[in-house]
This record gives C-alpha cells, sequence and structure tokens, in this order.
C-alpha cells in the first residue's frame, strides 16, 4: 500500500505511471506534459537570459563608444593633473635641497668681514702700540660678538616629510551605472516604481515584443485605493499590464487586451491574456501562465472591485479602500505549469496588497 501511495501524481494524486529523472516526482500523463513544458518554459527563460545579457553588452558598447571624446578628455585632464602634480613635487624638493646646504655651506660672507676688519684693526694697534684697558676690553667683546654669531649657525639633523594619500588627491567619478542607462534610456515601463529592469524586459518577452513601451496609468498610492477611480483612469485603456505587490513583497499580476469599462458587467473573453508571477516565496522564476484553450471567463470588469482575472483566479477588491479582503482561487481558468496551486504568487490564497500599478501601450 505504501508503495502505490508514492507511486501516485504529484499533482493530482492519481497513478503516477512517469517518473521525472531531475526532481524524482510522478506524473500522470497530463501533469507530465505539463511538467515537461514548465522545464521548456525555464530553460527557454535561460536562453532569453542569455539573448538580454548579450543586449546589455551591445548597449554598453554602444555608450562606451558614443562618450569615448569625453572619456579621451578625462584621460587628458589625469595627464595634466601628473604632469603639474610632479613640477609642484620637484619645486618643492629643490627648495629643500637649498635649506639643507645653506645649513651644511653656511654663509660666512658677513662674519668672514667682521673677523676681517677686527683682525686690521689689531694689526694697526699693535704696529701702533696704541691701545688701553678700554681698547682691549671692547675689541674682546666684538670678538666675542663674531664668534657668537658663528655658533648660531643651525646644523640640520633630519628631515621631516609629511605623508601624503595619493588616493585622496585624485579620484574617478563615475556615472550611471549599466541599469540606470537602461532605465533612463529604454525605460519600458515608464512612469512606475514596482518593476526593475529585469522585470520590464521580461514582461515584454511574455507580450511578445521586447520593445515596446509602456504607460502608467493607474498606481493605488498615488491614485488612491479605490476601485471607481481605477475604472476611471484605466477603462478604454488595452490592452493593460497589472501589476500587484502583495504585503509580504511578492510581485505578479496579468495581461488582458479586453477593457476593464465595467458597462457589460460579464466576464471577457480573450485567448491572449495571462497571469505571471515575477518575484514568489518558492523561488519560481518569472513564469507565464496561459488561460485555458478556449480563452473564456479571462478578466472580470467589475465596477464595484478592481481586476478581477478569472473565475476568482485573482480576485482584486477595491471596495471601500479595502487593501486586505482580495483572494487567489488559481488555478481556475489559467493553467498552473508550476504546481503550487493558490499558493503560486504570494504562498496563501488569502491576499494583501501594499501597491497595484496599471500599464497601457504608451502612445
Amino acid at each position: 500500500m505504501a508503495e502505490l501511495e508514492q507511486q501516485k501524481c504529484t499533482n493530482c494524486k492519481k497513478m503516477g505511471m512517469i517518473r521525472c529523472d531531475g526532481c524524482t516526482d510522478r506524473f500522470c500523463s497530463i501533469h507530465f506534459n505539463e511538467h515537461r513544458h514548465y522545464l521548456d518554459t525555464c530553460f527557454e527563460q535561460v536562453c532569453i537570459d542569455r539573448d538580454a545579457l548579450y543586449e546589455q553588452i551591445n548597449i554598453l558598447n554602444s555608450t562606451i563608444s558614443s562618450n569615448y571624446p569625453q572619456i579621451t578628455s578625462l584621460i587628458d585632464e589625469i595627464t595634466q593633473w601628473e604632469e603639474d602634480t610632479l613640477k609642484i613635487v620637484r619645486q618643492t624638493a629643490e627648495r629643500a635641497r637649498q635649506q639643507v646646504n645653506k645649513c651644511v655651506i653656511p654663509d660666512n660672507t658677513v662674519v668672514e668681514m667682521e673677523l676681517k676688519n677686527l683682525s686690521k684693526e689689531l694689526q694697526r694697534r699693535k704696529e701702533e702700540d696704541n691701545y688701553y684697558e678700554q681698547d682691549i676690553e671692547k675689541l674682546s667683546k666684538k670678538l666675542g660678538q663674531i664668534q657668537s654669531d658663528l655658533n648660531v649657525q643651525p646644523i640640520p639633523t633630519h628631515i621631516h616629510i609629511t605623508s601624503i594619500d595619493f588616493s585622496t588627491l585624485i579620484q574617478v567619478i563615475t556615472g550611471t551605472s549599466l541599469k540606470n542607462i537602461l532605465r533612463e534610456e529604454n525605460q519600458l515601463f515608464v512612469g512606475g516604481t514596482l518593476l526593475i529592469t529585469d522585470h520590464q524586459i521580461q514582461l515584454n518577452k511574455f507580450y511578445g515584443n521586447q520593445n515596446q513601451k509602456w504607460q502608467l496609468v493607474y498606481k493605488s498610492t498615488q491614485n488612491g485605493f479605490d476601485s471607481k477611480i481605477c475604472h476611471q483612469l484605466c477603462d478604454n485603456q488595452c490592452p493593460t499590464f497589472t501589476i500587484i505587490q502583495s504585503s509580504e513583497k511578492y510581485l505578479f499580476g496579468g495581461y488582458t487586451t479586453v477593457n476593464w469599462n465595467s458597462q457589460g458587467k460579464h466576464w471577457g473573453f480573450d485567448k491572449h491574456t495571462f497571469l505571471f508571477t515575477l518575484t514568489n516565496p518558492h523561488n519560481i522564476p518569472p513564469t507565464k501562465y496561459p488561460i485555458n484553450s478556449e480563452g473564456t471567463n479571462a478578466i472580470l470588469p467589475s465596477f464595484v472591485t478592481g481586476p478581477i482575472f478569472g473565475f476568482w483566479d485573482i480576485c482584486i477588491n477595491l471596495q471601500n479602500h479595502d487593501q486586505h479582503s482580495s483572494f487567489i482561487s488559481f488555478p481556475s481558468h489559467y493553467i498552473d505549469l508550476t504546481g503550487k496551486g493558490n499558493q503560486t504568487f504570494t504562498g496563501s490564497n488569502g491576499l494583501s496588497f501594499i501597491d497595484i500599478e496599471m500599464y497601457s501601450l504608451k502612445s
């Protein structure tokens, strides 16, 4: 009995006739095909990410080429700083050498002249035999003064050199990083704050046009957690992307080509709509979850709520500024490719959210 229990399908608990050698889980034929499709999606994602990295490298190379004159100017500026600094260093060293030489080879011109004049006076007085006590005392004091002037000549004993932290003398200030370049020059989802560049690129891959630009039309933290405001701003804006940030900071949402106009108050038909996860508690890579093959019950454009995808697959309640009574019933009309059911997006079927952003095609 235990052996039969182990052979059940991981997803539906029917007999698991097929075993995946990678994860070792067993699947029925239907869920094995879905599991294989998920693996194909993950592998394709690696290839897509590889292509995106090549694209980013090309953008970086293009940015460097366009800024080459500025880079050359910076190098010239560094070279000029080097020459000016070396000139100042040489001048400073020369002044120090002169100071040392002045001490080692003192300027004795004045001392020697005074001593020479004193010697002449002594010679003259000796030849004339013309000196008294007062003259001897005066000559002796003058000789002592010359001796004193000679003794005060300083002798260098050491040199004090103030160390210089050359790492702080010149610094290269960097500008925008590659991601900032992509964000500033190639912003795909304009006006919002929830999507980093990688996520913007990923959503466009799901959409099918990597260069498509989108414009923010509604942001709950700016426009209000109110269903009427949401519809006023988003109705007749199709197609649209809806980005949801849960209270746990997970990012997920949906895309549809159907108008959110609530006049009809019935579920819309759309074979192109899909749900997606960008970040989640299961470390599932960014994944696209397609609608059922018929495209039925794609969205419900109800005026009293926010966006509803599927038959309550994702239900956003914006009544009375409520952020805590939304819920998830996935998978109902969307296909679960990762096997986590209603736990896929946040780890719970209950949903509290921090912010919602909705984008339409940028004209």
